[in-house]
């Protein structure tokens, strides 16, 4: 069962966000080093930034994410 009423769209999150927004979703980030870096000068503010290859109608674009401190 789905946790929501609109049985005409299947997930309306992701086809809302992906499709319709271009939102770009990021998952399996490996953020242990940049956790020790920040417990290390104290400082946890940060920029992270992800950006996906510049193609369109296409998905699982490889990143190359970097933390700006």
């Amino acid at each position: 069962m789905q946790p929501f009423e609109v049985k005409e769209v299947h997930i309306p999150f992701h086809v809302a966000a992906i499709v319709y927004m271009g939102l770009t979703l990021g998952e399996i980030f490996e953020l242990d080093p940049l956790a020790s870096d920040c417990a290390k000068d104290g400082r946890y503010s940060f920029f992270l930034s992800a950006q996906p290859l510049p193609f369109t109608k296409g998905v699982a674009s490889p990143i190359n994410p970097i933390a700006i401190k």
